[in-house]
């Protein structure tokens, strides 16, 4: 089981959750109540924050949260592309993406056996959280995007990051519901090799975008998702190649009834 089921939130402030898998939730409980590097403080920032942004309450809320530290909760496709290199410079561990010019690399959540694990309700609430940086200055046409997408190719998706064909100097949240013409909202942070806190979200009305906790820009699509969607990476290298590395992810997300 991918996602943990958030129970509730304490006089604290932080937030409780449960899992199925003793193991798991020992190191979960852990997320909540220490520092944990660099892990720990963010995991329990962004975890209160989705529930509070996406406006799920605490009973109905799971989540899915990567640190990079075991991958064997991704699945690549295509497969025999680049995979995910292990960087141990960083707390926690970073998934790394080094693309040539040209080759596209697309992760996942699920396994090989199982295939997607669906976490978000199309057109519902949800939020999703990652820690990013560019290794190098991306081409104009290249993107490293992380988010939610629909399974089955239809192309539907909401995702955050850079996307040079929408705005090659600022970060974006782009949207799509997989029949019409994409969505975008730009951050008024520029694009650069620092690691980046960026934000989507939807609170069922509304879509959000936030990088680095700026005010949050807001886009009322057109034409949202409406299909069940699944956690999510992307990265194409463009004209130039591309280097991107992931330190953290999150989705918070209605739990299935």
């Amino acid at each position: 089981m991918p996602y943990r089921q958030i129970t509730g939130v304490g006089h604290d402030g932080r937030v409780a959750i449960n899992d199925p898998d003793p193991a798991l939730l020992a190191a979960h409980v852990a997320l909540t109540v220490s520092a944990h590097g660099i892990g720990g403080e963010w995991f329990q920032t962004y975890l209160q924050r989705g529930v509070a942004r996406s406006g799920i309450t605490a009973g109905e809320a799971g989540y899915f949260f990567e640190e990079f530290t075991d991958l064997a909760r991704w699945v690549k496709t295509p497969p025999g592309g680049t995979l995910f290199g292990a960087v141990t410079t960083l707390p926690g561990g970073v998934g790394e993406l080094a693309l040539a010019a040209g080759v596209s690399s697309i992760y996942y959540s699920g396994t090989a056996a199982t295939g997607p694990t669906t976490v978000c309700l199309g057109n519902g609430r949800f939020y999703v959280a990652c820690r990013m940086a560019l290794g190098a200055a991306p081409a104009a046409n290249g993107l490293a995007i992380a988010g939610v997408f629909a399974v089955g190719g239809v192309g539907s998706y909401c995702v955050v990051g850079y996307e040079g064909a929408f705005d090659a100097l600022h970060y974006c949240a782009v949207i799509r519901d997989g029949v019409n013409v994409a969505e975008a909202v730009v951050s008024t942070v520029g694009v650069d090799l620092n690691f980046h806190d960026m934000e989507v979200w939807s609170d069922a009305t509304n879509y959000y975008l936030s990088v680095d906790n700026e005010t949050p820009v807001v886009l009322v699509p057109a034409h949202p998702p409406v299909v069940n969607l699944f956690p999510y990476i992307n990265v194409n290298g463009g004209a130039a190649g591309i280097t991107a590395d992931f330190d953290k992810y999150l989705c918070v997300f209605p739990q299935a009834a």
